[in-house]
C-alpha cells in the first residue's frame, strides 16, 4: 500500500485513487473530469509524486510511455481497497463498469456475433483471450452525462503481434460490451498494417476508426451525414421514421456486411447512438485471404 493512503478512511483513499486514476483514463474529450474535495488535491499530487517514486519515473511530466504503469499502480491499489474492504462480486462489478479493474480479473464472454463472424475469419477464443488479458492498450468508453442511457458502455483492447509476422506486421482489436466485471465480445479483426492506415493512431478508438474508413461501409443515421463510424451522438428522427428505416447504408446489392449499431429512441423525435459501423466482410475477408488467413 502506498504511504499516504494509511493515513485516509476507506472512502477518501477510494476517492483519491479513482479521481486519480482517471486522469490517466483514455477520454476522447466526451467526459467531464470527477470532481473532488478540495482538500483532496493537495493529497493527489503527494499521490502521484510517491507513484513516481516508485515507478521511478524521474521527471516531472508522466509521458505517455510510463501513463500504462501508473495507470496499472493506480488500478492495482483500488482492487487491493476495495476487495479487501467489501464482498468481492460486488466490488469487481462497480470497479469493472468504471474501466478501473485490472485486465486479467475481467471475466469474458463470447457473443453470437463473434461466433457468426470473427471465428470464421481467423480468430480463435484463446487469440482473443490474450488480448484481453495482456493488451497493449485498453480504452474503457462510457456515455457522456447528457445521454439518457448510461448502460452503453463498451471497451477496446488492442495488441501488435507484429514479432510474430515481421513481414507482414498486423495487431488484434477487440470490441466488447462491458457489463460489471464481464467483457462480452462482439466482434475481434485482424488489423494489418499494409491494410489500415496507423500512422496517427494513438489509442484502439483510432485503430477502429481508421479500420472503418478501410473497410466500412458509408452510412447516415436519420438526417445525419454520411460516415463509416459514430460514436455516442444524438441524432434527430425524420417524422414517421421506424427503427428500421432509421439507418441508410450505402453498400452494393448482394453485400456480406457486419453491422454494429447500439442505439435507442428516446422518443419519436431523437434518438441516441453508442457507437454505429458497418464492415464489409467480402472486402476484409478477400484481404484476409491475400494474407495467407484460413477461414471458416
Amino acid at each position: 500500500m502506498l504511504n499516504i493512503l494509511r493515513d485516509l478512511n476507506q472512502s477518501d483513499a477510494q476517492i483519491l485513487l479513482s479521481s486519480t486514476a482517471e486522469l490517466f483514463l483514455p477520454n476522447p474529450g466526451i467526459i467531464e473530469p470527477r470532481e473532488i474535495d478540495p482538500a483532496l488535491t493537495a493529497k493527489q499530487q503527494q499521490l502521484l509524486g510517491q507513484i513516481k517514486k516508485k515507478l521511478k519515473i524521474e521527471s516531472d511530466k508522466i509521458t505517455d510511455e510510463k501513463k500504462s504503469a501508473v495507470l496499472e499502480l493506480l488500478s492495482k491499489e483500488i482492487t487491493d481497497q476495495v476487495l479487501s474492504r467489501e464482498k468481492g462480486q460486488a466490488a469487481k462489478a462497480r470497479l469493472g463498469e468504471r474501466g478501473l479493474l485490472r485486465p486479467n480479473l475481467y471475466q469474458v464472454e463470447f457473443d453470437q456475433m463473434f461466433e457468426s463472424t470473427s471465428a470464421k475469419q481467423g480468430i480463435r477464443k484463446s487469440y482473443v483471450i490474450d488480448v484481453l488479458r495482456s493488451p497493449d492498450d485498453i480504452q474503457h468508453l462510457t456515455p457522456p452525462n447528457d445521454h439518457e442511457d448510461q448502460k452503453q458502455l463498451f471497451s477496446l483492447f488492442y495488441k501488435s503481434l507484429a514479432h510474430q509476422s515481421p513481414d507482414d506486421p498486423y495487431g488484434i482489436l477487440v470490441l466488447a460490451i462491458r457489463n460489471g466485471y464481464t467483457q462480452k465480445v462482439l466482434s475481434a479483426w485482424r488489423i494489418y498494417n499494409s491494410d489500415v492506415d496507423l500512422s496517427n493512431a494513438e489509442k484502439p478508438l483510432d485503430v477502429l476508426k481508421s479500420f472503418t474508413e478501410a473497410f466500412g461501409f458509408p452510412f447516415s443515421v436519420g438526417d445525419s451525414e454520411k460516415s463509416t463510424f459514430k460514436l455516442y451522438e444524438k441524432i434527430k428522427v425524420p417524422a414517421g421514421q421506424s427503427r428500421t428505416q432509421l439507418i441508410s447504408i450505402e453498400s452494393p446489392k448482394n453485400v456480406k456486411a457486419e453491422g454494429h449499431f447500439a442505439f435507442k429512441f428516446n422518443n419519436s423525435e431523437e434518438a441516441e447512438i453508442a457507437y454505429a459501423f458497418a464492415i464489409d466482410d467480402l472486402k476484409y475477408e478477400d484481404s484476409l485471404l491475400e494474407h495467407g488467413v484460413r477461414l471458416g
